[in-house]
């Protein structure tokens, strides 16, 4: 194995360290010198103040003849006694840590060469670990077969700290080397690879649960300074040329939004991985379970209603939250800008059914797919929509109607448009900024006045949201009708390139 030394920028930052070190303790010692010699100072005052007045009781006593009373007599041993031990114990201790304190500020500059050579063998003994588990990935790596899957894993860490204990699980959370481990037991053609924006030496410190004492085929293992999309491609190029797998048997799952939109644009099977609670704004996974039927799959894990526009119900009620300010949004599906390829591909099925929806009517799948939704929330809660603009077609008006007749929402209302409405029906939002939106919206979208709402709560439908200022507006309105509850979902959030 080659020699690790420590690198100029490690050097440098060390020394910078060991300054910074130097610098504060040479501080302390300063500020902790000028506090002896205040007390130095403090105790010789006292111990002349004492024989001072030892002297001058004791020549009283001598010119006078006197003999001294009993309280004297204490009050004189009691100051001999103070004045021995100023003479004897005190001065001496502060002279010897002042003596003590330049000493130690003298022996500074040994230190950094020490601590260089501590920061060197600590880096040794990574390095060396790092290079022993990359010899083990790259035997591992002679097991893969032009048919397997590899999952790899894009974890964008660069606001976490590794030292502090942080781990793969911490990251994407759930996905724990146990699962991966069962995982590649119950599939022998799944095999997993890792790309971190840390050191190697870090990832192996860090991580070591992943690779010692488990049973997990690691079959590559990148660490780069900074994951940015063109660096990633580069990276996945290589190892679908490494392995001779061709690019439809690669499968990403990142922790970051920006990564699994940009693999998705480039063709490849990217999804991100999140927790539950969090606020989603692209197409997720949140079980581990979904993990195997997406790698086996991945044009089948789809949001909800991205699901229901192909008469697919069999998968969960999954969605997104968007909030904003303080109000959280759901939605279930994806709606792509036109010039994104994904809005006329397999991905963009239900962004073609709501632009279709605009001259008619939403499909039976949408409004079947919706009706699951909203028996997700309390019976006889009211069901309203962003009013249609007058003028412009009526899908809205339409979709609660459609809705309002199921026999499986008998026991829910629906307000048929009736809560809220537009003032002024040629307006438009375009081009406006979020503060311009907001007050555009402030002052055309309003409700009606004489309705209360009092002990309701309500559901509120937009079809697509896109900044979630009509929405926010919306809910503003139901509260001032004195609505309890106000809930707002929508049938797809927008998703921006």
């Amino acid at each position: 194995m080659a020699s690790i030394n420590l690198t100029e920028q490690e050097i440098a930052k060390t020394r910078i360290e060991v300054r910074q070190e130097k610098l504060k303790h040479q501080s302390n010692l300063i500020s902790l010198e000028e506090e002896l010699k205040i007390e130095k100072k403090l105790l010789n005052s006292r111990h002349s103040q004492l024989k001072r007045e030892l002297t001058r009781l004791i020549s009283i006593l001598k010119v006078e003849n006197v003999r001294m009373r009993k309280s004297e007599k204490h009050g004189y041993r009691a100051m001999v006694s103070e004045l021995r031990e100023i003479e004897e114990n005190l001065l001496p201790t502060v002279v010897g840590k002042i003596k003590d304190t330049r000493k130690e500020l003298q022996g500074l500059p040994i230190a950094e060469p020490k601590l260089l050579r501590e920061k060197q063998e600590q880096l040794k003994r990574k390095k060396e670990a790092a290079l022993a588990i990359a010899e083990v990935i790259e035997a591992r790596s002679d097991n893969v077969s032009k048919t397997d899957k590899i999952l790899i894993f894009v974890t964008d860490n660069s606001s976490s700290d590794l030292d502090s204990g942080s781990n793969l699980a911490e990251i994407l959370d759930g996905i724990t080397p146990q699962f991966i481990s069962e995982m590649q037991s119950d599939h022998q053609d799944i095999k997993v690879a890792l790309v971190i924006n840390r050191p190697i030496y870090d990832v192996m410190s860090s991580y070591r649960a992943y690779f010692r004492g488990i049973n997990i085929n690691w079959v590559a293992l990148r660490t780069v300074e900074k994951i940015d999309s063109d660096g990633l491609l580069d990276i996945l190029s290589s190892i679908e040329e490494e392995f001779l797998i061709p690019k439809a048997n690669l499968r990403i799952i990142s922790n970051s939004s920006d990564v699994s939109n940009n693999i998705q644009r480039h063709g490849m099977s990217a999804i991100k991985w999140t927790s539950i609670d969090s606020k989603l704004y692209v197409e997720v996974i949140n079980d581990p379970n979904d993990i195997v039927p997406w790698i086996n799959e991945p044009t089948s894990h789809k949001l909800y209603l991205e699901q229901a526009v192909r008469s697919d119900f069999r998968r969960k009620i999954n969605g997104g939250f968007r909030q904003v300010d303080a109000i959280d949004i759901q939605y279930f599906g994806r709606y792509f800008k036109k010039d994104d390829t994904r809005s006329f591909g397999a991905d963009g099925i239900l962004t073609q059914a709501i632009l279709r929806a605009k001259h008619n009517h939403y499909s039976e799948n949408i409004i079947e797919g919706l009706a699951e939704i909203i028996k997700t929330y309390p019976k006889n809660i009211w069901v309203t929509c962003i009013p249609d603009k007058e003028g412009k077609s009526h899908r809205m008006r339409a979709l609660l109607a459609s809705l309002s007749k199921r026999q499986d929402l008998s026991d829910y209302k629906f307000a048929d448009n009736f809560f809220l409405y537009f003032n002024d029906s040629s307006f438009s939002t375009k081009g406006l900024n979020a503060q311009q939106r907001k007050e555009k919206l402030g002052e055309v979208l309003q409700r009606k006045q004489e309705i209360t709402l009092a002990g309701c709560d309500v559901l509120l439908l937009d079809d697509v949201v896109t900044s979630g200022a009509t929405l926010k507006r919306g809910y503003e309105c139901l509260l001032g009708m004195e609505a309890d509850n106000v809930y707002c979902i929508a049938i797809a959030s927008t998703v921006n390139n």
